[in-house]
C-alpha cells in the first residue's frame, strides 16, 4: 500500500529521550509491592534493584545476592531483593 497524499502521513514512534518525563514513567513495567516470602525470578530481580543483567549475575556470582536454584531454574527471594534494594516492605 502505497502513502497517498491525501492520507494522513502515518505515525512516527518517538524516540524515548524525545517523551517527556511523565511519558517515560507511563512506559515503565508496573511493580507489585514486594514480599519478603516470595521467590522471584532473575528477570524480575533486574526489573526490582533495576541494575543490568551483567551486574545481576556479577552479585549472584560473587555471593552478594544469594539465589535458589531449584532444576534449571534460579530464583532470588524477596528478602534478598529488600536487603539489596532497602525496599520498605509490607508487612503481614
Amino acid at each position: 500500500m502505497k502513502f497517498r497524499p491525501t492520507d494522513s502521513p502515518p505515525a512516527q514512534k518517538q524516540k524515548r529521550s524525545e517523551l517527556t518525563l511523565a511519558e517515560r514513567l507511563a512506559l515503565r513495567p508496573k511493580l507489585s509491592p514486594l514480599d519478603p516470602q516470595q521467590r522471584y525470578t532473575v528477570e524480575e530481580a533486574i526489573v526490582y534493584l533495576r541494575k543490568s543483567r551483567k551486574t545481576i549475575y556479577e552479585d549472584i556470582n560473587s555471593g552478594r545476592l544469594r539465589t535458589i536454584v531449584e532444576g534449571c531454574r534460579r530464583y532470588v527471594p524477596g528478602s534478598e531483593i529488600a536487603r539489596r534494594s532497602r525496599l520498605p516492605t509490607e508487612a503481614a
